[in-house]
């Protein structure tokens, strides 16, 4: 493929004839990135031999997945994370979240099973119950409840998927601290006790509790008309009402609409239109014209 031309998948950033720095500067990258999406039919026997030792490729030439090298580092995130994690003690229930998750992907049930009680363990303490405002899974031992830490443990328990995994979920209790949390004038739901609110947090509690089978009229009253509010003039969802759009906060909203069958309060064309204009390379930009 000559150097100058884009694959055929590729889509570049659209500037609407008004270049800026920041699209000359992705053009740049673009042109640089190009070089290195040679078609596997057009490599000499001899590369396809070397990609093929390293393990890049199978027994019939195509691309593989890395296996044997994603497992033991996932399962060592699991067993033991050096000293300069320690800032990121707030995260535990993410760390399970994501490995255990990875893992899963992987088919690896084994190792799943292997860390289960020392994740359930874990995140069976991280749930808040001593400090004044009780509820909720916190992002470490004694830490405050908190949605998006509640949103990983929840799915960390649920990739484990065994009875003891689930008993330590008191629904009647997640229930009230998803209550607590709701906005009565917008009908979305804080981070926590004085938090935030917004898209993102309004799906950890609507998904979680989709999940677990304690989504109530009262849980959901308000949300798909505070969801319609933040669609923008874009097409995508902004944070909240009035924000510019962005493309995690559209994926928490379209999740939300699929959970309460919400689409026809929207705008989908519009959607559609958004989510196609930030396109690129066969992935989507977080935002208009970012790189």
């Amino acid at each position: 493929m000559p150097a100058n031309e884009q694959p055929t998948s590729a889509k570049s950033l659209p500037t609407d004839n008004w270049p800026t720095s920041t699209t000359r500067l992705q053009h740049e990258t673009e042109s640089l990135c190009t070089s290195f999406f040679v078609p596997l039919e057009t490599l000499p026997q001899h590369e396809l031999e070397q990609l093929q030792a390293a393990g890049f490729l199978n027994d019939r030439f195509e691309v593989r997945l890395l296996r044997e090298k994603h497992v033991p580092y996932l399962v060592r995130g699991l067993e033991y994370l050096p000293p300069g994690f320690a800032s990121m003690d707030a995260s535990r229930p993410w760390f399970m979240y994501w490995i255990l998750h990875s893992l899963e992907l992987l088919d690896d049930e084994a190792d799943v099973a292997a860390f289960a009680s020392r994740c359930i363990n874990t995140i069976q303490r991280c749930w808040c119950s001593q400090l004044e405002n009780k509820g909720g899974f916190g992002g470490g031992i004694l830490q405050l409840g908190h949605l998006a830490t509640t949103y990983a443990s929840c799915l960390a328990l649920a990739i484990i998927g065994t009875a003891e995994a689930y008993a330590i979920v008191d629904r009647p209790a997640l229930l009230a601290f998803f209550l607590s949390l709701k906005d009565p004038e917008t009908g979305a739901f804080r981070a926590h006790d004085h938090g935030e609110l917004d898209v993102r947090t309004t799906y950890c509690a609507i998904s979680i509790a989709a999940l677990y089978g304690i989504l109530t009229p009262e849980l959901t009253f308000g949300v798909v008309d505070f969801v319609k509010a933040c669609q923008t003039y874009e097409g995508g969802f902004g944070p909240f009402p009035f924000q510019e759009a962005h493309g995690g906060y559209n994926f928490c909203a379209a999740a939300i609409l699929s959970i309460l069958d919400g689409w026809d309060a929207i705008d989908e064309d519009a959607l559609v239109v958004r989510l196609d204009t930030i396109r690129s390379y066969g992935a989507v930009c977080k935002r208009e014209l970012i790189l």
